[in-house]
């Protein structure tokens, strides 16, 4: 944990949280020995013993952590990650048991015996320098490992369930159930292995299930042939490296393979193939790997006994006694010779005496065979092509080379394949079993195979794997499709692991760099990180620009066009989560909040747009008070931008950080974060919504017994009762509300309750007591300077005067509510107005004109998402188009009739039902102009008010035109 200070100064705390397997090896006997032989003996023997173990730890790729008296603790992936972590600990264990025994044969013989157990765990754990800088592994799993060792059997490896299933079948295991852990509740599953599996290649290689082309390599694959076909046809043949660099699941070895099958079958030169174990290699285990490919190569090549023998010895084929006649240094300079020998009789005996190798993973290569290596770059006649990542172990392999073979050298890029590339990749690999979903579902699998591989052929392969295997991709008959499912968050186990064989792969500024951008985002300005870079490491920062260049270059970063600025992405969301999943939880807090403070200071004259990033960062900082403060700007400019789906979102996020915090202003938050979900809910028209939103505000307010809490509740709640046609709730609401406005003295309540209740009763026909609440609304409105909503009460005046025919009176307030809306801003309202406009036009017999500004009313109500107003306007264009362009009128009538049944408004529908009968009757559809009027009286007969009775002499004409073209009473009577 990082203390007060360190927190105060912003800076990170070392150390990353990691997948480690954790092995423990305890020696057995020693006490005994101390009393057979002189401490002094017993030292130098111990010494000796714990130097083979360290060694053989580092061959296997371990990091040695600690030893403690007789014992060892060793990390596996604690300072890079490699595919087969749990593997290399086991082999590492079970390797150090046979020296201990090798060593225990020779001890036997003064009668003193030793021994002992390894214990194996793998799981996430800290990785982090100790007090004394050196870095150590804490957490559960490394009490489990070394729970592990203590209760294994001496000389035996006993493991968790977890290394197990990493390990798979690449041993055999002996089951030993569920242990006890001292200090833990919950048993562990242990497993003991007792010997090689069936399975002893890479996890990789089980992507040779599936079938799958050689895909956009063609290039490549010719450059490579050009070059052979011109160096077998010159004079000197002076011998080449080929480097083919690439990512892991580039697809680098699977080019590698074509070249030389191409070769093979060509007969053009002699091929010999070679590969490097990952781990513990033996030396010149490159050219064994390459000689044992072939058929008796001892008896082909070579001619000596003594050479013969030799080779077998080291293709573990045979003994070779004259061994035993050398000293270390010429036995191995003798093992040198003879693979010479043998590689140089084969490039001898090859067509035009030229030999290609194809080396895979070449900078994984002991020292030995990169000896001989370079002595043949110095010989003519070899044509080397070897597979290598790029990074560090390019390097690695150009310094092992030596400047001297510069010139001999050409690098190969082997780019990740483009989206189309990817796309024809999948098709193939699905193509030999069914038929590819040529639909939208295919679509999707292809794109998100493409953003998850980052176009590595490998990881795509695999991504399809997993998908088939877990049922997400099956096949019907035969074609594929794409089941239900969150399939897209899944990702193969092994995917992970490349990836994060890459991401360790990069230098330390550029792995920093990545963890940090990891905290700051999937998308990121290169403002805003060096910004925080400056803050938690200011040496860092000076190197961001180059780091983010390069990461870009290396396909795990990507540029993103067209957002201003210098604005990056992770290429594929799994890079971003594998590389935050290392970073600690106290560092992921600081980076939260620098990231905060560095988006308000870059972006702080437009505070709306990024509010909710800003928020949302300095709610994983753990400061809530303030994320809840940009939060409400968030609201507000999402609101105010007609973002509704992002509003609502986001407004049910906060009201979660509310809910876990123990703040005294947690009610008054809540309470402001309903009432703005309950304002997009009704612009929205999600009424259901909205009255839940609105019990819990009553609720709440109830709880509190504030007038003005209460008086907003209840004047929100009577606006949708009003709505929903409860003409009786909606008045005892209203009337609460003005009541409690008035006690409390909040005009703005007040102005809004008397408009509503001015609204309910113009409904209901009471006009004097609707105008007195309007012209009251209004007078309270300008009174507190609320011009938005001292329209919408001029808006409603003008509507009664419109009915009524006073029509200057009502153009008047019209006119001067459509100014005010569009002096602030106010779209929704602007587009009610000329809604009205347009009513007002048809009312004066200027329909002609009304089309235009109801469009525009359309256009207003989409662009802000208000339904309600959106159908009433279709519904009233609909029905003035009806004579002059019936096409058109039918669209904006059935659209209308759609958000009706989306927002349950019966009393529009109504209206357009009316208005599409009528256009149906015209256009000869009886049957259909009979369902609309059918569907519009049964309306009519379960609501009442002036709209209805309004309809209801509309719908009597369209009865008597349907029944005098002879369709039967009984059918128009719903019968």
């Amino acid at each position: 944990m990082m203390s007060s200070e360190g927190a105060a100064r912003g800076r990170l705390v070392p150390g990353e949280r990691r997948e480690v397997a954790v092995l423990f090896i305890d020696l057995h006997g020693f006490t005994a020995l101390s009393e057979e032989l002189d401490h002094e003996t017993v030292h130098r023997l111990t010494g000796g013993i714990m130097r083979a173990l360290s060694r053989t730890i580092e061959a296997h790729g371990g990091y040695l952590d600690k030893y403690e008296g007789d014992r060892i603790m060793a990390l596996f992936g604690a300072v890079r990650t490699h595919l087969d972590d749990c593997e290399r600990a086991v082999s590492a264990g079970l390797r150090m048991l046979e020296i201990v025994m090798e060593i225990q044969s020779i001890l036997s013989r003064r009668k003193i015996s030793i021994g002992a157990r390894v214990g194996i765990s793998y799981g996430p754990v800290t990785v982090a320098p100790d007090p004394s800088g050196h870095l150590t592994a804490s957490g559960d799993l490394v009490n489990i490992a070394s729970r592990m060792e203590s209760s294994a059997g001496i000389g035996t490896v006993q493991v968790t369930e977890g290394v197990r299933d990493e390990c798979g079948d690449i041993f055999t295991w002996l089951d030993l159930g569920e242990r006890d852990i001292r200090g833990r509740r919950m048993p562990v599953h242990s497993y003991r292995p007792i010997g090689h599996g069936s399975d002893r290649i890479l996890r990789k290689k089980r992507v040779s299930s599936l079938e799958w082309e050689f895909v956009n390599r063609e290039a490549e694959l010719e450059g490579l042939g050009s070059a052979l076909r011109d160096f077998a046809g010159s004079d000197s043949r002076a011998s080449r490296l080929f480097i083919l660099r690439g990512f892991d699941g580039a697809g680098k070895t699977r080019l590698a393979g074509e070249f030389a099958s191409g070769i093979l079958s060509s007969g053009l030169t002699g091929v010999l193939l070679s590969d490097t174990s990952p781990y513990a290699q033996k030396p010149f285990q490159m050219w064994t790997d390459a000689l044992g490919r072939l058929k008796n190569p001892a008896e082909r090549l070579l001619t000596g006994e003594d050479e013969r023998a030799c080779l077998l010895e080291l293709l573990g084929e045979g003994d070779w006694e004259g061994a035993d006649r050398l000293s270390p240094h010429d036995l191995m300079e003798m093992r040198r010779s003879v693979i010479s020998r043998a590689v140089l009789s084969i490039q001898g005996n090859s067509p035009l005496g030229v030999l290609l190798i194809v080396a895979d993973n070449l900078h994984r290569a002991d020292s030995a065979s990169l000896e001989i290596l370079n002595g043949l770059l110095e010989m003519p006649g070899f044509f080397i092509v070897a597979c290598v990542a790029p990074g560090s172990e390019e390097q690695e392999l150009r310094g092992s080379l030596g400047e001297e073979h510069a010139s001999s050298l050409t690098v190969i890029d082997i780019p990740p394949l483009s989206e189309d590339a990817t796309a024809q990749l999948v098709r193939s690999v699905l193509r030999s079993a069914g038929r590819f979903p040529d639909n939208p579902d295919g679509r999707i699998l292809l794109r998100g195979i493409f953003t998850k591989s980052s176009g590595l052929p490998f990881i795509a392969v695999e991504m399809l794997r997993l998908l088939i295997e877990s049922g997400f991709l099956a096949l019907h008959g035969d074609r594929w499709e794409l089941e239900s499912g969150d399939w897209e968050e899944t990702v193969p186990e092994s995917v992970r692991g490349l990836l994060r064989c890459r991401i360790d792969s990069l230098s330390r500024s550029e792995r920093k760099t990545l963890q940090i951008a990891s905290i700051t985002g999937r998308r990121f300005d290169v403002r805003v990180l060096r910004g925080v870079a400056g803050q938690l490491d200011p040496v860092l920062s000076g190197e961001v620009d180059s780091c983010v260049a390069a990461m870009a270059g290396e396909g795990i970063l990507e540029s993103v066009s067209g957002q201003g600025g210098d604005v990056f992405e992770f290429s594929s969301p799994v890079f971003q989560e594998i590389a935050s999943s290392t970073v600690l939880r106290q560092n992921r807090m600081t980076v939260h909040r620098a990231t905060a403070e560095e988006l308000e200071r870059i972006f702080g004259s437009s505070p709306g747009r990024f509010s909710a990033e800003i928020a949302l960062h300095l709610q994983a900082a753990g400061d809530t008070l303030r994320a809840v403060s940009s939060g409400f700007k968030a609201l507000e400019y999402l609101a105010g931008t007609y973002q509704n789906e992002e509003c609502l979102s986001f407004s049910r996020l906060m009201e979660g950080w509310v809910a876990g915090s123990d703040q005294p202003e947690r009610g008054d938050i809540l309470m402001e974060i309903l009432i703005r979900r309950q304002n997009v809910q009704y612009r929205t028209g999600r009424l259901d919504d909205m009255e839940k939103t609105l019990i819990r505000q009553l609720e709440l307010a109830l709880q509190r017994g504030g007038d003005v809490e209460l008086g907003k509740t209840y004047c929100s709640y009577g606006e949708l009762k009003r709505m929903r046609r409860d003409s009786p709730a909606a008045r005892e609401y209203l009337d609460r509300a003005i009541e409690c406005s008035r006690r409390g003295g909040d005009l703005n309540v007040l102005g809004m309750s008397l408009s509503n209740m001015g609204a309910l009763l113009h409904g209901l026909g009471e006009s004097e007591g609707a105008v007195r609440c309007f012209k009251e609304a209004i007078s309270v409105q300008e009174q507190c300077g609320n011009s938005r909503s001292a329209a919408i009460a001029m808006l409603n005046l003008s509507a009664m005067h419109i009915d009524a025919d006073r029509v200057d009176l009502g153009l008047e307030l019209l006119e001067k509510a459509l100014g005010n809306f569009r002096k602030v801003s106010y779209k929704t309202g602007e587009a009610s107005a000329l809604l009205n406009m347009g009513l007002l036009l048809e009312k004066e017999g200027r329909p002609e004109k009304a089309p235009g500004i109801l469009r525009e009313a359309v256009t207003l109500s989409r662009e802000t998402g208000f339904r309600h107003g959106l159908a009433n306007s279709l519904a009233v264009l609909g029905r003035i188009l009806a004579d002059t362009d019936p096409v058109e009128a039918e669209e904006c009538l059935l659209e209308s009739m759609g958000l009706c049944e989306e927002i349950s408004e019966p009393g529009i529908k109504l209206e357009a039902l009316v208005s599409l009968s009528r256009i149906c009757l015209e256009d000869g559809r009886l049957d259909d102009a009979c369902s609309m009027y059918v569907e519009a009286l049964a309306l009519c007969r379960e609501k009442e008010g002036r709209r209805c009775d309004d309809n209801l002499k509309k719908l009597k004409e369209i009865r008597s035109d349907l029944s005098g073209r002879g369709v039967p009473t009984t059918r128009l009577d719903g019968g």
